[in-house]
Parts: structure tokens; C-alpha cells; sequence
């Protein structure tokens, strides 16, 4: 009986993790959709196997009035996971290459990052640094730390809600630091995320595996 009760445990760890990461089960596609006031990333992935995907992702950056787009052949991998009873951990990897448009300026744009969380069915942290370097335009660097709580546990077939805070570091931006608290919710398959930063600009993700 407490193997079972920990295999359901550990099977929901594994369910609701999956909705935010560049990886997923074999033969998932996951689209992902992450928007601010001066940026916006989309992807679009195809995991081969669990541990290994393929796609591509489109990411918009403003400073000022000038936008940058970069459009990028991308890969992720999940080198490691740690799969307890109570709580799962995991560390990603994700690069790419391709172009980009900057001031009717085209060049090459290559991505690179990594992504560490630990999660349980009531705690989640994580943290993420990403690379995007643009032979025209400024080089974007960014760190990302999240923390959330669910104020309920909620079983696979419910709706999913956790009361987060995201802080990011971009250094060299004119916005070097923002903190950002937000509302998760997933239900199944489906994850979505609204929120505002300190000083009012808005935060609105989208991601699903089909």
C-alpha cells in the first residue's frame, strides 16, 4: 500500500512539473508562450524521447522604442532527475541557433541556458539563466529565480493554483532588475500564468503538451 500511495504521489510530482519544461514525455509537443511589456518568447517543442527535444522559439525584445526579433532552431535536454517520494528535482539544459532583425539589420543570434527547480505538491523553487547573443544588436542576458506556494493541494483532475514571485536580473538593460508576484494555474495539460511587476507592467504565460 505505501508503495503505491508513493508511486501516485510521485507519478502527480512528475504530471505537474512537466507543464513548464522544455522537455516531456516521448512524443509530447509542447508550446509555450511567455510575454511581458518588453519581451516576448515563444516556443514550440517536440520531445524525441524524455529526455531530449527539438524545436524552435521566436523571442522579441524592446528597450526603449527598438525591438530586436531573433528566431532560433532550439534543443533541450534534461540531464538530471530526482524523482522522492515527497518532491522531484530536476536540471535542464537548452541552446540554439539562428537570426536576427535589429534596426532593418539582419544577423546570427545563438541561445544558450540552463534551468534547476525542485518541486513538491506545496514548495517550488527555480532558477534559470539564459544567453542570447546577437551579432547586431545588444547581447540579452538573464537570471530568473522563482519561488511559489499552493494555498491547496489539488488532486490530477483539478485545477492547479500557486501564488508565485519571480524576480529577474538582465544585466546592461536599462530595467536591470524587476520583481515580479503571480498568479499559476493548470488544469491536466494546460498551464497559464498572470501577474504584474512592482511597477505595474504586465506578465501573461500560456503553455501546453499535447
Amino acid at each position: 500500500m505505501n508503495k503505491m500511495v508513493s508511486l501516485i504521489l510521485g507519478l502527480s510530482f512528475l504530471t505537474a512539473g512537466l507543464k513548464a519544461h522544455p522537455v516531456s514525455y516521448k512524443g509530447a509537443v509542447s508550446v509555450m508562450s511567455m510575454n511581458q511589456a518588453n519581451m516576448s518568447d515563444q516556443w514550440i517543442h517536440y520531445s524525441l524521447t524524455p529526455r531530449f527535444s527539438v524545436g524552435v522559439r521566436s523571442i522579441r525584445l524592446t528597450e526603449g522604442s527598438q525591438d530586436s526579433w531573433s528566431h532560433l532552431s532550439q534543443f533541450g535536454l534534461l540531464v538530471k532527475r530526482w524523482n522522492y517520494d515527497n518532491f522531484q528535482a530536476n536540471i535542464y539544459t537548452f541552446g540554439g541557433i539562428g537570426a536576427h532583425t535589429y534596426q532593418d539589420r539582419n544577423g546570427f543570434a545563438a541561445l544558450g541556458g540552463a534551468k534547476a527547480d525542485i518541486e513538491s505538491r506545496k514548495y517550488l523553487f527555480s532558477q534559470t539563466y539564459e544567453a542570447l547573443l546577437q551579432s547586431k544588436a545588444k547581447d540579452f542576458h538573464r537570471y530568473t529565480t522563482r519561488a511559489g506556494i499552493a494555498p491547496y493541494i489539488a488532486d490530477y483532475d483539478q485545477l492547479h493554483t500557486w501564488l508565485m514571485v519571480e524576480y529577474q536580473f538582465k544585466p546592461g538593460y536599462q530595467r536591470q532588475h524587476d520583481v515580479l508576484p503571480l498568479l499559476r494555474f493548470f488544469y491536466k495539460n494546460v498551464l497559464w500564468e498572470v501577474g504584474s511587476s512592482i511597477k505595474g507592467e504586465w506578465l501573461a504565460n500560456f503553455m501546453v503538451h499535447f
